[in-house]
C-alpha cells in the first residue's frame, strides 16, 4: 500500500520542476469552477442524503 502512495505522489510532481507552494489566488475559488462544485454537492447530496452545501440548493 505505501508502495502506491509513493509512487501516486511522484506522479504528482513534475520532473525537474521544484513544488511550488500555492498562493493565496490559486486557493480561491473562480467564478468559472463554482458551478462545477455546485453540481458535485448537488450529486454527494442525493446520493448520501446529506448537505454538502451547494450554493444553488435551497432546501
Amino acid at each position: 500500500m505505501a508502495d502506491g502512495v509513493a509512487k501516486e505522489r511522484a506522479m504528482a510532481i513534475p520532473e525537474g520542476r521544484p513544488r511550488e507552494p500555492m498562493t493565496s489566488s490559486q486557493t480561491e475559488r473562480s467564478p468559472i469552477e463554482q458551478p462545477a462544485i455546485d453540481e458535485l454537492a448537488d450529486v454527494l447530496s442525493e446520493a448520501y442524503g446529506t448537505d454538502f452545501g451547494s450554493s444553488r440548493r435551497s432546501s
